[in-house]
């Protein structure tokens, strides 16, 4: 039983935890759909890989229980207590700690990106830093609000959650920035490799800024309307998770015949289709498993060839097409897969 005092405006209390619990629930159905398609697509998928995926999706759905079980014992308790309503359950655990490894696991895994394709540590560890920095703020934000009523969060936790939301914003932005930039160095006047190279620029700039614009939503309220920023708090952690999984899941196309393509192609020994690399198995899924190749600007033409595998650059690259190139034979798409395309 609660020992809170009761809050001292009741519509503040309960409606916008009650909104953010909502979003919750939704993104969390989201997020399941996603994870079961990638695991019915790519759950041979390399291991690192498929750790990140599962990792985060645990963490989220971790969370998810913890406040369905708070939304029931707070709607149960408030009838004969109304002071459960101001009584954070496990609130301090579940929002910012939760929140801040699963960003971070995000943030992590885009950084890498960043070095794969800047080939500098300097670049990858400004990320990280911000990583650390979001990962650090949230888990102590977690532990200084735990003893605190949910009232007293926005009050007596202002520097850390400004602290906290800050650096959020600050690693996504500095993602898109640096993905966007050394992205576009890759442009080469081809006119089908610089219209790929575009497609990336606008699935990095889109994801990273629906997870900036929800934190920075986050601040705004903060500031403006306390109580009310916790809408978005809750469900943050939902939105890295699902940007995440549109990143692997691009990989992959339905099919409109239960598996059966609406075109033809010739399937080689691998049960890849020799055409165009794909495999089609029979679940109304199609994945694209294509060994791609993009022409440095810079390189000798004997040496002009990117070798790329979608499935290898972990779903950066869902929108690239074949181009091939006379000088240089086809590579297997064994050879594709020889890591996270470094």
């Amino acid at each position: 039983m609660s020992t809170a005092p009761p809050p001292p405006d009741f519509t503040a209390a309960v409606g916008p935890p009650l909104i953010g619990f909502f979003f919750n629930l939704f993104l969390c159905g989201v997020l399941v759909v996603q994870v079961y398609i990638y695991y019915m697509a790519f759950g041979k998928d390399q291991l690192g890989i498929r750790a990140i995926v599962y990792s985060v999706f645990i963490l989220e759905l971790a969370q998810t229980l913890m406040k369905c079980v708070d939304r029931f014992q707070i709607d149960v308790e408030s009838y004969t207590n109304p002071g459960v309503l101001n009584d954070q359950k496990t609130s301090w655990f579940a929002i910012p700690i939760l929140t801040a490894c699963t960003s971070g696991i995000v943030q992590a895994f885009f950084g890498f990106r960043v070095y794969v394709f800047s080939k500098s540590w300097i670049m990858a560890t400004l990320v990280w830093i911000a990583t650390a920095a979001q990962i650090g703020s949230g888990i102590a934000q977690g532990v200084i609000s735990a003893p605190l009523t949910l009232a007293g969060v926005a009050a007596e936790t202002r520097n850390t959650i400004v602290t906290w939301v800050v650096s959020t914003v600050v690693c996504d932005v500095l993602i898109a920035v640096l993905l966007s930039y050394y992205l576009r160095k890759m442009k080469s006047g081809v006119q089908k490799s610089d219209k790929l190279i575009t497609r990336i620029v606008r699935l990095t700039v889109e994801t990273g800024t629906a997870t900036a614009v929800w934190a920075i939503l986050i601040l705004v309220l903060f500031f403006l309307m306390p109580p009310w920023f916790l809408i978005f708090t809750d469900s943050i952690g939902k939105i890295y998770a699902n940007n995440l999984m549109v990143m692997f899941n691009r990989r992959i196309e339905f099919t409109a015949h239960g598996g059966k393509s609406l075109q033809s192609f010739q399937k080689g020994p691998t049960g890849h289709l020799d055409s165009v690399g794909e495999s089609i198995p029979q679940n109304g899924i199609r994945v694209r498993e294509q060994t791609f190749r993009v022409t440095a600007p810079s390189a000798p033409s004997d040496n002009s060839v990117w070798e790329l595998s979608e499935r290898a650059k972990a779903g950066m690259y869902p929108d690239m097409e074949r181009q091939s190139t006379p000088q240089t034979p086809p590579v297997p798409y064994q050879q594709a897969q020889s890591g996270w395309g470094v």
